[in-house]
């Protein structure tokens, strides 16, 4: 047997030097890319039978696809730590992120409710808004106060139709609850459920060999029983958890920002009959699965996905409907009611900065989003930058923080780097910058909407952009050279949006119309 794998591995050595025999070459071991990483969850999804993950009638798929989604993001940019997040990670909550005997200080010091507390029908409001602790939606205002700059305008334009709430559960013990105090619309905090035992795992529908062939196609990631048992036992407590919440409350359209953390809450206003809607908060139209590559997804839906995307215009619209094919799911188009919002609760750009602007005849942003390191063209950009070019840098609110030095060794006296570009809004930034580069970020469609040119470069900067890079709206760059000599072309006092990917609506009358459409239903709610 030992003589036969010595001859098997001699012939296969000598066999892969025959250049037509190549198949049999081992490919060399490449880094995947966060892209690879979500592709992976696509293919197990088309593969598995995932719709037979169920729970009496509720799909348990989309539960378990958004916690995969999250870890493999976070596998996908260096954090490996995230292929094992504790079961409880999706909705916090754990005795370690909110101890027991640490709740009444909290609860006291946040002047947060307990659900018994809630009777029902105190509330009866028209609309709930949902925010969460520590969002990267949050803008700090000149008065101090904090602005949830994607929910807030809504809230406010709600506020206007009917009765709205804002909502936040405590949920873990972070110095971030003290932004709360300074929030420019007060939120109300709820105390996060008090964890269980659950036994709701051994009532399930669970297709055989589901981890098996999910830890075969998905290799970054390890799956034990236990452990998916446990992540579904937690899920369903704190669906519950929302439901009783959700009757106290008794909102007629639950909104909230970023739905794949919130399966449990989705699922709970599905039960009572309560609409959900989701608030576009960046990029839905790119390579992300989140919305993206639900083909799976069954005719009627999923009950833990929402009801209404909100979405900033026509394009994103017609993604969801190709995307989410369930009848429960469509989109209403409502713009981004935060772009024109911004200007009227902050102040313009500072004035030392508007003169140091003033002696340049090109102002480009530099827009980082979540890379680990200074792109390699933002480096070449600065080495190669002709002396009337003035560069400025945009941390992502949650990303790596660079110093000048991360940029290369070339000389910085046309490079802004400081902590009040990355607090100022970028509505004031835009009124005095010409163009914008970005590897797709969401900033490029808020610079095309201030008038400014947009450049891309990467797969994930073409990709997010397809369309307008097709059609000549933005600009997918290799490289510095093409980058700049694409720039000379180009008429700066030129300032107009070359998209109109963020549509103007009357979003009074969108949330007079949810708002009808609520009356109509009532017979059909579940409340009380």
């Amino acid at each position: 047997m030992k003589l036969y794998r010595i001859i098997r591995k001699n012939v296969r050595k000598l066999l892969r030097n025959i250049p037509w025999l190549a198949f049999l070459v081992k490919p060399t071991t490449t880094e995947k890319t966060l892209q690879s990483h979500f592709k992976d969850l696509t293919k197990f999804a088309a593969l598995a039978d995932v719709n037979g993950l169920k729970l009496g009638d509720e799909y348990l798929w989309p539960y378990f696809r958004q916690r995969l989604w999250v870890q493999l993001y976070g596998v996908g940019r260096g954090k490996m730590e995230k292929a094992k997040i504790p079961p409880e990670a999706m909705q916090r909550g754990r005795l370690s992120d909110l101890p027991l005997a640490d709740r009444p200080k909290l609860k006291k010091k946040y002047n947060a409710l307990d659900i018994n507390e809630i009777k029902p029908g105190s509330y009866n409001v028209d609309f709930l808004f949902m925010v969460v602790t520590n969002a990267s939606e949050t803008v700090l205002l000149p008065d101090g106060s904090y602005y949830h700059r994607v929910t807030d305008p809504f809230y406010e334009i709600a506020g206007e139709v009917g009765s709205a709430m804002k909502m936040e559960m405590l949920r873990v013990k972070s110095p971030q609850l003290e932004r709360s105090k300074m929030y420019h619309h007060k939120a109300q905090y709820v105390m996060a459920p008090v964890p269980t035992q659950r036994d709701d795992h051994s009532r399930m529908s669970y297709p055989v060999g589901l981890l098996k062939r999910l830890n075969r196609r998905i290799p970054s990631l390890e799956y034990t029983h236990p452990i998916f048992r446990k992540f579904i036992n937690w899920e369903m407590h704190t669906r519950d958890y929302y439901i009783d919440l959700l009757r106290r409350i008794n909102p007629r359209v639950l909104f909230l920002n970023g739905f794949h953390y919130q399966a449990p809450l989705i699922s709970a206003a599905h039960h009572l009959g309560i609409k959900t809607v989701d608030i576009q908060h960046g990029i839905q139209v790119g390579y992300n699965p989140l919305y993206n590559d639900w083909e799976e997804m069954p005719p009627e839906g999923y009950q833990a996905v929402v009801d209404t995307f909100f979405v900033w215009g026509e394009k994103e619209a017609d993604s969801i409907r190709k995307v989410f094919r369930g009848t429960k799911h469509a989109p209403v188009v409502t713009g981004f009611p935060w772009l024109t919002r911004q200007l009227e609760l902050t102040p313009p750009l500072a004035e030392e900065y508007q003169q140091k602007f003033s002696q340049y005849r090109v102002k480009g942003l530099l827009i980082m989003q979540n890379q680990g390191d200074v792109p390699h063209i933002y480096k070449e950009l600065i080495r190669r930058s002709p002396p009337d070019y003035l560069w400025v840098v945009r941390h992502h609110p949650k990303g790596n923080r660079f110093t000048l030095a991360d940029f290369g060794p070339a000389p910085h006296d046309n490079v802004l780097l400081d902590t009040y570009f990355d607090q100022i809004v970028l509505a004031q930034l835009f009124e005095h910058a010409d163009i914008a580069i970005s590897e797709g970020s969401t900033v490029a469609i808020e610079a095309d909407y201030a008038g400014l040119y947009n450049f891309v470069f990467g797969e994930k900067g073409y990709q997010n952009y397809t369309q307008e890079v097709d059609n000549g709206s933005f600009f997918h760059v290799k490289n510095a050279a093409a980058l700049y000599s694409k720039a000379e072309t180009l008429d700066f006092t030129l300032r107009e949006s070359r998209t109109g990917n963020y549509a103007k609506t009357d979003v009074k009358a969108i949330f007079q119309g949810l708002l009808d459409e609520g009356f109509e239903t009532e017979p059909e709610r579940k409340i009380g």
